[in-house]
């Protein structure tokens, strides 16, 4: 589950960087993202603000 106080950018996954080509999220939004086969290899949130800063949160949540 990620969200944001403000809008933002998010990319999760192996060597994530957000761009402006990530997904949207406006701000105080909770949003569940799956989290991506991969190598094994430790995966992370990147985002990048909109416009104006502020704290993005991240929390893993099991859903079946």
């Amino acid at each position: 589950m990620i969200w944001s106080d403000q809008a933002c950018y998010v990319a999760v996954g192996e060597g994530a960087v957000a761009t402006t080509a990530s997904t949207p999220i406006p701000a105080n939004s909770p949003i569940p993202f799956k989290v991506p086969e991969g190598t094994g290899a430790p995966w992370r949130v990147s985002a990048i603000q909109v416009s104006t800063g502020g704290t993005v949160y991240a929390k893993p949540v099991n859903i079946r």
